[in-house]
């Protein structure tokens, strides 16, 4: 049984419309058809959720016959913390370049300064593409 079928018929178990669960999970009624669908999956927060609400454990989810299941979390999961990861680098340039313009308009020590944030963006990016090349 996949993960749709096992929503589906604990939901109607339960006796909830997919409204009534997605209100429930703070979801809209299409994501649960989605799921239940198996066109999209839960991030591990929602199934987690889902868990509860169904009664359920984690276990019998992940113990199904759909193998890409941990698989398409995992991505989901990694792929927001990829996003996140994005987003710290471009703040730390943000503020290196931002050193580095104040430091070449106050005229001190322009060069440390520059070879500094240079260095220190070399390393951001050799961290963001290392982690990149870890996801793929």
């Amino acid at each position: 049984m996949n993960l749709g079928n096992i929503i589906t018929s604990k939901r109607i178990e339960k006796q909830l419309t997919q409204e009534q669960l997605a209100k429930q999970m703070g979801v809209e009624k299409d994501t649960i058809a989605e799921w239940e669908d198996d066109k999209e999956y839960p991030d591990m927060d929602s199934l987690i959720v889902l868990a509860k609400l169904l009664g359920i454990s984690l276990d019998s989810l992940f113990l199904t016959n759909n193998s890409t299941l941990l698989t398409a979390i995992m991505k989901k999961s990694n792929r927001k913390t990829l996003q996140f990861a994005t987003l710290i680098s471009l703040i730390t340039l943000s503020i290196l370049l931002a050193i580095l313009l104040f430091s070449l308009l106050k005229d001190e020590s322009k060069l440390i300064v520059s070879i500094l944030i240079i260095i220190g963006e070399l390393v951001n990016l050799s961290a963001l593409a290392h982690y990149i090349k870890k996801l793929s």
